[in-house]
């Protein structure tokens, strides 16, 4: 018959912030104490720097982006940039962030195609408007002899 490992936890005492904690488990004590931790500098207002992996960026379809103006695309680009900077300073997989930037970049640079191509367009519908005025007689625009002047 195999034989069986029984498990055996070990009860200590563990102060934390002059309080004091019981322990069952000296593999959950880091963790705990991090969680307590992490709930009184909460509490407390104080910041506690999280060095796990950031969550994974919002992913918009290319049809939201699309329709997004252009500040919004502006103001998710600067949030996905500080989530990339984020996910750099926790050493953390930064691959999913920088193909969302990808995405909103391209995005604004077809927007900038399109601008530039329409601003061509209407340079080119100017340029043969006045071309077609010009080719027309010139018009006598004195209408000073139909009108009566009362003296």
């Amino acid at each position: 018959m195999p034989s069986r490992c029984v498990a055996t936890t070990k009860v200590f005492p563990v102060e934390v912030g002059g309080n004091i904690h019981r322990f069952h488990d000296e593999s959950r004590d880091s963790d705990e104490v991090r969680k307590v931790q992490k709930n009184r500098a909460t509490a407390s207002g104080k910041s506690v720097v999280n060095r796990r992996q950031p969550a994974a960026p919002q992913q918009v379809n290319m049809d939201t982006l699309g329709g997004m103006s252009d500040e919004d695309l502006i103001n998710h680009l600067r949030s996905l940039h500080e989530g990339l900077d984020h996910a750099y300073e926790t050493r953390g997989n930064s691959r999913l962030w920088e193909e969302e930037i990808a995405y909103v970049r391209r995005e604004q640079q077809i927007r900038r195609e399109r601008r530039a191509a329409h601003d061509a367009y209407i340079r080119t519908l100017e340029r043969e408007f006045a071309i077609s005025e010009a080719g027309l007689p010139v018009a006598d625009l004195d209408n000073s002899a139909f009108l009566e002047f009362n003296r």
